[in-house]
C-alpha cells in the first residue's frame, strides 16, 4: 500500500476523499501520459495521501463519450475528463473553442483557448453544475487517405470519415463526402474503400495503424485539438475545504501546461512516426508520405471555415453565442461567423 508525507499537508487541511474520476479513452495519449499522472501521483503526493481518486477511462466504464456531462450533473461522478465534442449536443456553445478547420498553429491555439476560457467556464456551470478546472488539447486531427493526395482540390467526390457536424461541414466544403464511423472500424473502412480519406489524431493514427492501409498523411489541421477539459461538479467542489479547493486548482494548473506541452510534442512525433521523417519514441517509424498543406490551401481552408464551418455552427449557436464568439476566439482568428440565409 502507498503511504505518503504526512508533514506536506501538515499545516493544510483538505480533508480526507477519495474521488471517483472519468479519464479520457485508455488508449489516447493523454490518459497515460497527463491523466493518470495527476490523479494517481501528483495530487496524493502534494496533499499527503488526504485527497486521492479512482480514476476510470470512460470506455472502460462502457459509456461512449456523450453522457458524461449529464453524469457529473446528476453527481455520480466527482471529476470528469472530456472532449467538448461530446458535450456540444447539450450545448452549441462548447464547439466554438476548436471549430473545425479554423486553427492551424499552436501558439493562435493556445491564445483562442484563453480568450473562449470565460466562455465554456459559464456555460459548464450552467448546462451541468459544474466548475472549469483545466482545458488542453489533444495532436492535431489530420487526414489519413488510402491513395495519392496532394491538395484540398484532391477531395472532390472522396468519402471522408469524421466523427461530428463540424468537421461534416468542413469535409463538405473540401468537396468531399462526410462519413461517420466509429474510430475502431476505420482501419477496415479505408481497407475496404467505404472511405478514401479519415480524420484523427497525428499520433491516435499511429497507435491505431491507420499507416497499414493509409498511404498519404495530409497534414492540414481538420481540428487543431484544443478539445478537451477537466471539470468537478459544483456538489463535490462545494463540499471540499478552501485549502482543498486551492491544491486542486494550482495542481489543474500544473496540468493543462504539461499537458498542452506534451500534446505539441506528441503531435511531431506522431508526423514522424506515421512518415519516418523524424524522432519517433512510441515505435517503429513508417514510411507514409507526408503531404503538406500548401499556401493556396491555406487561404482556401479559412474561406471554408467561414463559408461552411462557421456559418453551419452559427445556425445552431444562435445570435447571442455568435457575437461573443466574434469578439473573442473570431478576433484571435481574425474570423467571422454569421449564419448564412
Amino acid at each position: 500500500m502507498m503511504t505518503y508525507s504526512s508533514s506536506i499537508s501538515s499545516a493544510q487541511d483538505y480533508g480526507n476523499h477519495n474521488f471517483k474520476v472519468i479519464g479520457n479513452w485508455s488508449n489516447a495519449p493523454h490518459y497515460k501520459n497527463s491523466e493518470q499522472p495527476l490523479w494517481e501521483e501528483t495530487l496524493p503526493e502534494s496533499s499527503g495521501g488526504e485527497l486521492t481518486a479512482q480514476l476510470t477511462p470512460v470506455d472502460e466504464l462502457g459509456l461512449d463519450g456523450f453522457d458524461v456531462g449529464r453524469m457529473l450533473k446528476l453527481g455520480l461522478f466527482d471529476f470528469v475528463h472530456a472532449g467538448f465534442t461530446y458535450v456540444a449536443g447539450d450545448n452549441p456553445v462548447f464547439e466554438g473553442v476548436d471549430p473545425a478547420g479554423a486553427i492551424q498553429n499552436w501558439s493562435q491555439a493556445r491564445e483562442a483557448v484563453d480568450a473562449y476560457r470565460p466562455i465554456l467556464a459559464r456555460e459548464l456551470d450552467q448546462t451541468f453544475d459544474a466548475t472549469l478546472l483545466a482545458i488542453y488539447s489533444e495532436p492535431t486531427q489530420v487526414f489519413y487517405c488510402r491513395e495519392p493526395i496532394e491538395g484540398i482540390a484532391d477531395f472532390q467526390g472522396k468519402k471522408v470519415r469524421v466523427y461530428n457536424r463540424a468537421l461534416s461541414d468542413l469535409v463538405t466544403g473540401m468537396g468531399g463526402i462526410p462519413t461517420s464511423i466509429d474510430f475502431a472500424e476505420v482501419v477496415t473502412a479505408l481497407q475496404r474503400g467505404v472511405v478514401d480519406c479519415a480524420v484523427t489524431g497525428t499520433l491516435s493514427g499511429y497507435t491505431a495503424k491507420w499507416y497499414e492501409v493509409a498511404t498519404h498523411l495530409y497534414t492540414l489541421k481538420a481540428a487543431q485539438g484544443s478539445s478537451l477539459f477537466l471539470a468537478v461538479s459544483n456538489t463535490t467542489w462545494n463540499t471540499l475545504t478552501p485549502d482543498a479547493q486551492k491544491l486542486i486548482e494550482d495542481q489543474a494548473r500544473r496540468f493543462e501546461d504539461k499537458a498542452w506541452a506534451f500534446a505539441e510534442s506528441a503531435d511531431e512525433e506522431g508526423i514522424n512516426c506515421n512518415t519516418g521523417n523524424g524522432a519517433c519514441s512510441f515505435g517503429e517509424a513508417q514510411n507514409m508520405t507526408l503531404v503538406v498543406p500548401s499556401d493556396a490551401d491555406l487561404e482556401k481552408l479559412k474561406q471554408i471555415v467561414e463559408q461552411n464551418v462557421l456559418s453551419g455552427w452559427a445556425k445552431r449557436c444562435g445570435a447571442d453565442c455568435i457575437a461573443e464568439w466574434n469578439g473573442s476566439v473570431g478576433t484571435v482568428l481574425e474570423l467571422s461567423a454569421a449564419a448564412q440565409q
